[in-house]
């Protein structure tokens, strides 16, 4: 096995994304190639197709794990990836250069900003206190919101929360932070926080996001 699109139709494959610190796992299966490119099945996250755009997610490494004819895992690093329609369905469709030796990427990934703009909660250290914010957007590791200047946040941990539609389908995130930065911006104070141990849902939502 030594081009991508050697990989049999019917064959599973996983897809692993690494975003920041975490690693996280998309299984797909194979349902054909054409002109050198893999074609996979979409993976569905809360009963949404979750949309693939290299081009979208430059902050983000792809890589495709499979099992040869001889049982040896092979991985095919840095693989290019598009959602395409097809009779009606969305498809993978995945094409890629080499295998079976990690690239560094986290050298050649971009720093990209996803804007949110959504209301959200603030939830204190103590869990017990609610504050209106606005969550302004997620990058890699990183997540900011706006408060008003009234309120003084004296603590370092904080946990966001938010509700948001994709798709007709709601979305409830949670996402644990340590306040790093916060800066003026007229009445209001906007803070910067890293994310604590960021998980799938949270990635499956930006990749989401991004794809609307």
């Amino acid at each position: 096995m030594k081009k991508i699109d050697d990989i049999r139709s019917g064959q599973n494959v996983t897809l692993e994304i690494q975003w920041g610190e975490g690693d996280y796992e998309m299984p797909s299966q194979v349902i054909g190639n054409i002109d050198g490119k893999l074609l996979l099945k979409p993976y569905v996250h809360n009963g949404v197709v979750v949309k693939m755009m290299s081009e979208d997610n430059q902050d983000m490494s792809i890589n495709l794990h499979c099992i040869d004819d001889e049982g040896n895992r092979k991985v095919f690093n840095e693989v290019n990836i598009s959602s395409q329609t097809y009779k009606d369905e969305i498809i993978y469709e995945v094409s890629a250069d080499s295998y079976n030796s990690y690239a560094q990427s986290s050298e050649r990934r971009s720093y990209k900003r996803t804007v949110i703009d959504y209301p959200g909660r603030l939830i204190t250290e103590k869990g017990n206190m609610l504050k209106e914010v606005t969550i302004k957007d997620i990058s890699d590791g990183g997540i900011s919101f706006m408060i008003s200047s009234d309120y003084k946040i004296d603590q370092k941990k904080v946990v966001l929360t938010w509700e948001d539609k994709i798709q007709g389908k709601q979305f409830n995130i949670r996402v644990h932070g340590m306040v790093s930065r916060h800066e003026k911006d007229g009445d209001n104070t906007v803070y910067g926080c890293e994310i604590m141990e960021p998980d799938r849902d949270l990635l499956m939502y930006i990749l989401l996001k991004r794809s609307k």
